[in-house]
């Protein structure tokens, strides 16, 4: 990569649960300043802040996981200068199957664990302003089709881009498949997007 980039998260507190509500990743800040591009994805997977810190609402030094390092290759190549990652869901689990566990869990209490439920929807305008474009890259799990439909519907009319999956409507690869070439061509396919639009 020609850039560095660094990033910080807004994590919060459910319960005994640590939640994130959204990361930005970027090489150079302006304070104040919105993202160039928002990328939505399924989960924060383990993300954690860099150092162990109090929560208090603010933003917090994060580490780049191997997915965060993607999404600054990608940035790189499209040359855009930084991209908010928010998710379908706020629960943090590296392990899928946990993931939706604790999703089903959050549902049967009511718990608003998505920034796309109606409830949030204040909290999803501040975060993601109308003008902003949307790259979707939750991955081809069937069980997170609810989740999708309804981010793609609260987003409906927006600028969008992602690698999606052949004979599907609604699922959209993650950015960092498992083999070497099918991550290059996520990037690839997705910056020749971004680029198109934004020579």
């Amino acid at each position: 990569m020609k850039h560095n980039y660094t990033a910080e998260a807004l994590f919060y507190k459910n319960g005994s649960n640590l939640y994130r509500k959204y990361l930005d990743i970027w090489r150079t800040r302006q304070s104040g300043g919105m993202p160039g591009v928002v990328i939505v994805m399924l989960n924060p997977g383990a993300s954690l802040p860099r150092i162990a810190a109090e929560i208090d609402g603010g933003l917090l030094s994060a580490n780049l996981d191997a997915t965060l390092k993607q999404v600054a290759t990608l940035l790189d190549r499209a040359n855009v200068a930084s991209a908010r990652v928010i998710n379908l869901s706020d629960i943090r689990s590296p392990d899928r199957d946990q993931f939706f566990s604790l999703a089903k869990t959050a549902d049967s209490y009511d718990i608003p664990h998505s920034i796309f439920d109606e409830r949030r929807r204040a909290e999803l305008l501040s975060l993601v302003p109308e003008d902003l474009p949307i790259i979707y890259a939750w991955g081809v799990d069937s069980r997170a089709r609810s989740l999708a439909r309804t981010a793609m519907s609260t987003l409906y009319g927006r600028a969008l881009f992602g690698w999606k999956r052949a004979g599907s409507d609604w699922q959209y690869y993650h950015p960092l498949p498992r083999d070497a070439e099918s991550r290059e061509k996520w990037i690839a396919e997705v910056a020749s997007q971004l680029t198109a639009t934004n020579p």
